[in-house]
């Protein structure tokens, strides 16, 4: 979406029916689910599990804990009009910048504080 920023993860955004039979399609695949850390910040059904080297989450009635308020803010709302983009001829939905820029000012950790910064420029720009 034109934010210069290296991806260490890929999370997919489902509601708890999506999580639950995500997890069973990976188990009956053979695919190896991997561990789940707890954590302070977030709260899920949370599905881990690598593809070629890369760790993909499965995040199902997702929650962050705010930095800016301390309270629990549900996600849900990320699952409605998604932006989509197109990578090697594969549509992909994808969290609108404006979106993700909250998520990351909820979240507050000084690497998402970094990643707002970075929208906010690309915002300008793009307007």
């Amino acid at each position: 979406q034109g934010v210069k920023i290296k991806p260490t993860d890929i999370d997919i955004v489902t509601d708890e029916a999506g999580a639950i039979k995500i997890m069973q399609l990976l188990r009956d695949s053979g695919i190896e689910l991997l561990d789940n850390a707890p954590s302070e910040v977030f709260d899920s059904i949370l599905v881990r599990f690598m593809i070629n080297g890369i760790v993909v989450e499965i995040l199902g009635d997702f929650k962050i804990k705010s930095k800016v308020d301390n309270q629990w803010h549900r996600m849900e709302r990320l699952l409605m009009n998604p932006d989509i983009i197109e990578i090697e001829h594969v549509k992909l939905p994808v969290l609108p910048l404006a979106q993700a820029m909250e998520v990351y000012t909820l979240m507050g950790r000084e690497k998402d504080l970094l990643k707002v910064a970075m929208i906010e420029q690309r915002l300008k720009i793009g307007k």
